[in-house]
């Protein structure tokens, strides 16, 4: 993944901070309602505000896809899962 705005250090930081519990697989959420439940998220799992506006203004730096992707990346979406094994099923297969 590619990131506009952080830094890979930044990610280094952003990775040792608990991940917000945030369901994003499945929910028709626009843009601005999974930014809004990302940092009232993460400001429950104890993230500062500097943090959680580096990963939305990535959010905002490119399209919908991005914001996605950099959501899922930071975020888990339950307490037993870890973030990191998320399954993606196509919509139609070809």
């Amino acid at each position: 993944m590619t990131f506009n705005v952080i830094t890979p250090k930044q990610v280094k930081h952003l990775k040792t901070l608990d991940k917000p519990i945030v369901p994003i697989v499945g929910n028709d959420y626009d843009a601005y309602r999974i930014m809004e439940r990302f940092a009232n998220a993460a400001e429950k799992a104890g993230w500062v505000k500097e943090d959680i506006e580096l990963v939305i203004d990535e959010m905002r730096s490119a399209d919908y896809n991005h914001l996605l992707v950099v959501a899922i990346k930071f975020t888990c979406e339950s307490e037993k899962d870890n973030g990191y094994s998320i399954t993606v099923t196509p919509m139609i297969n070809l």
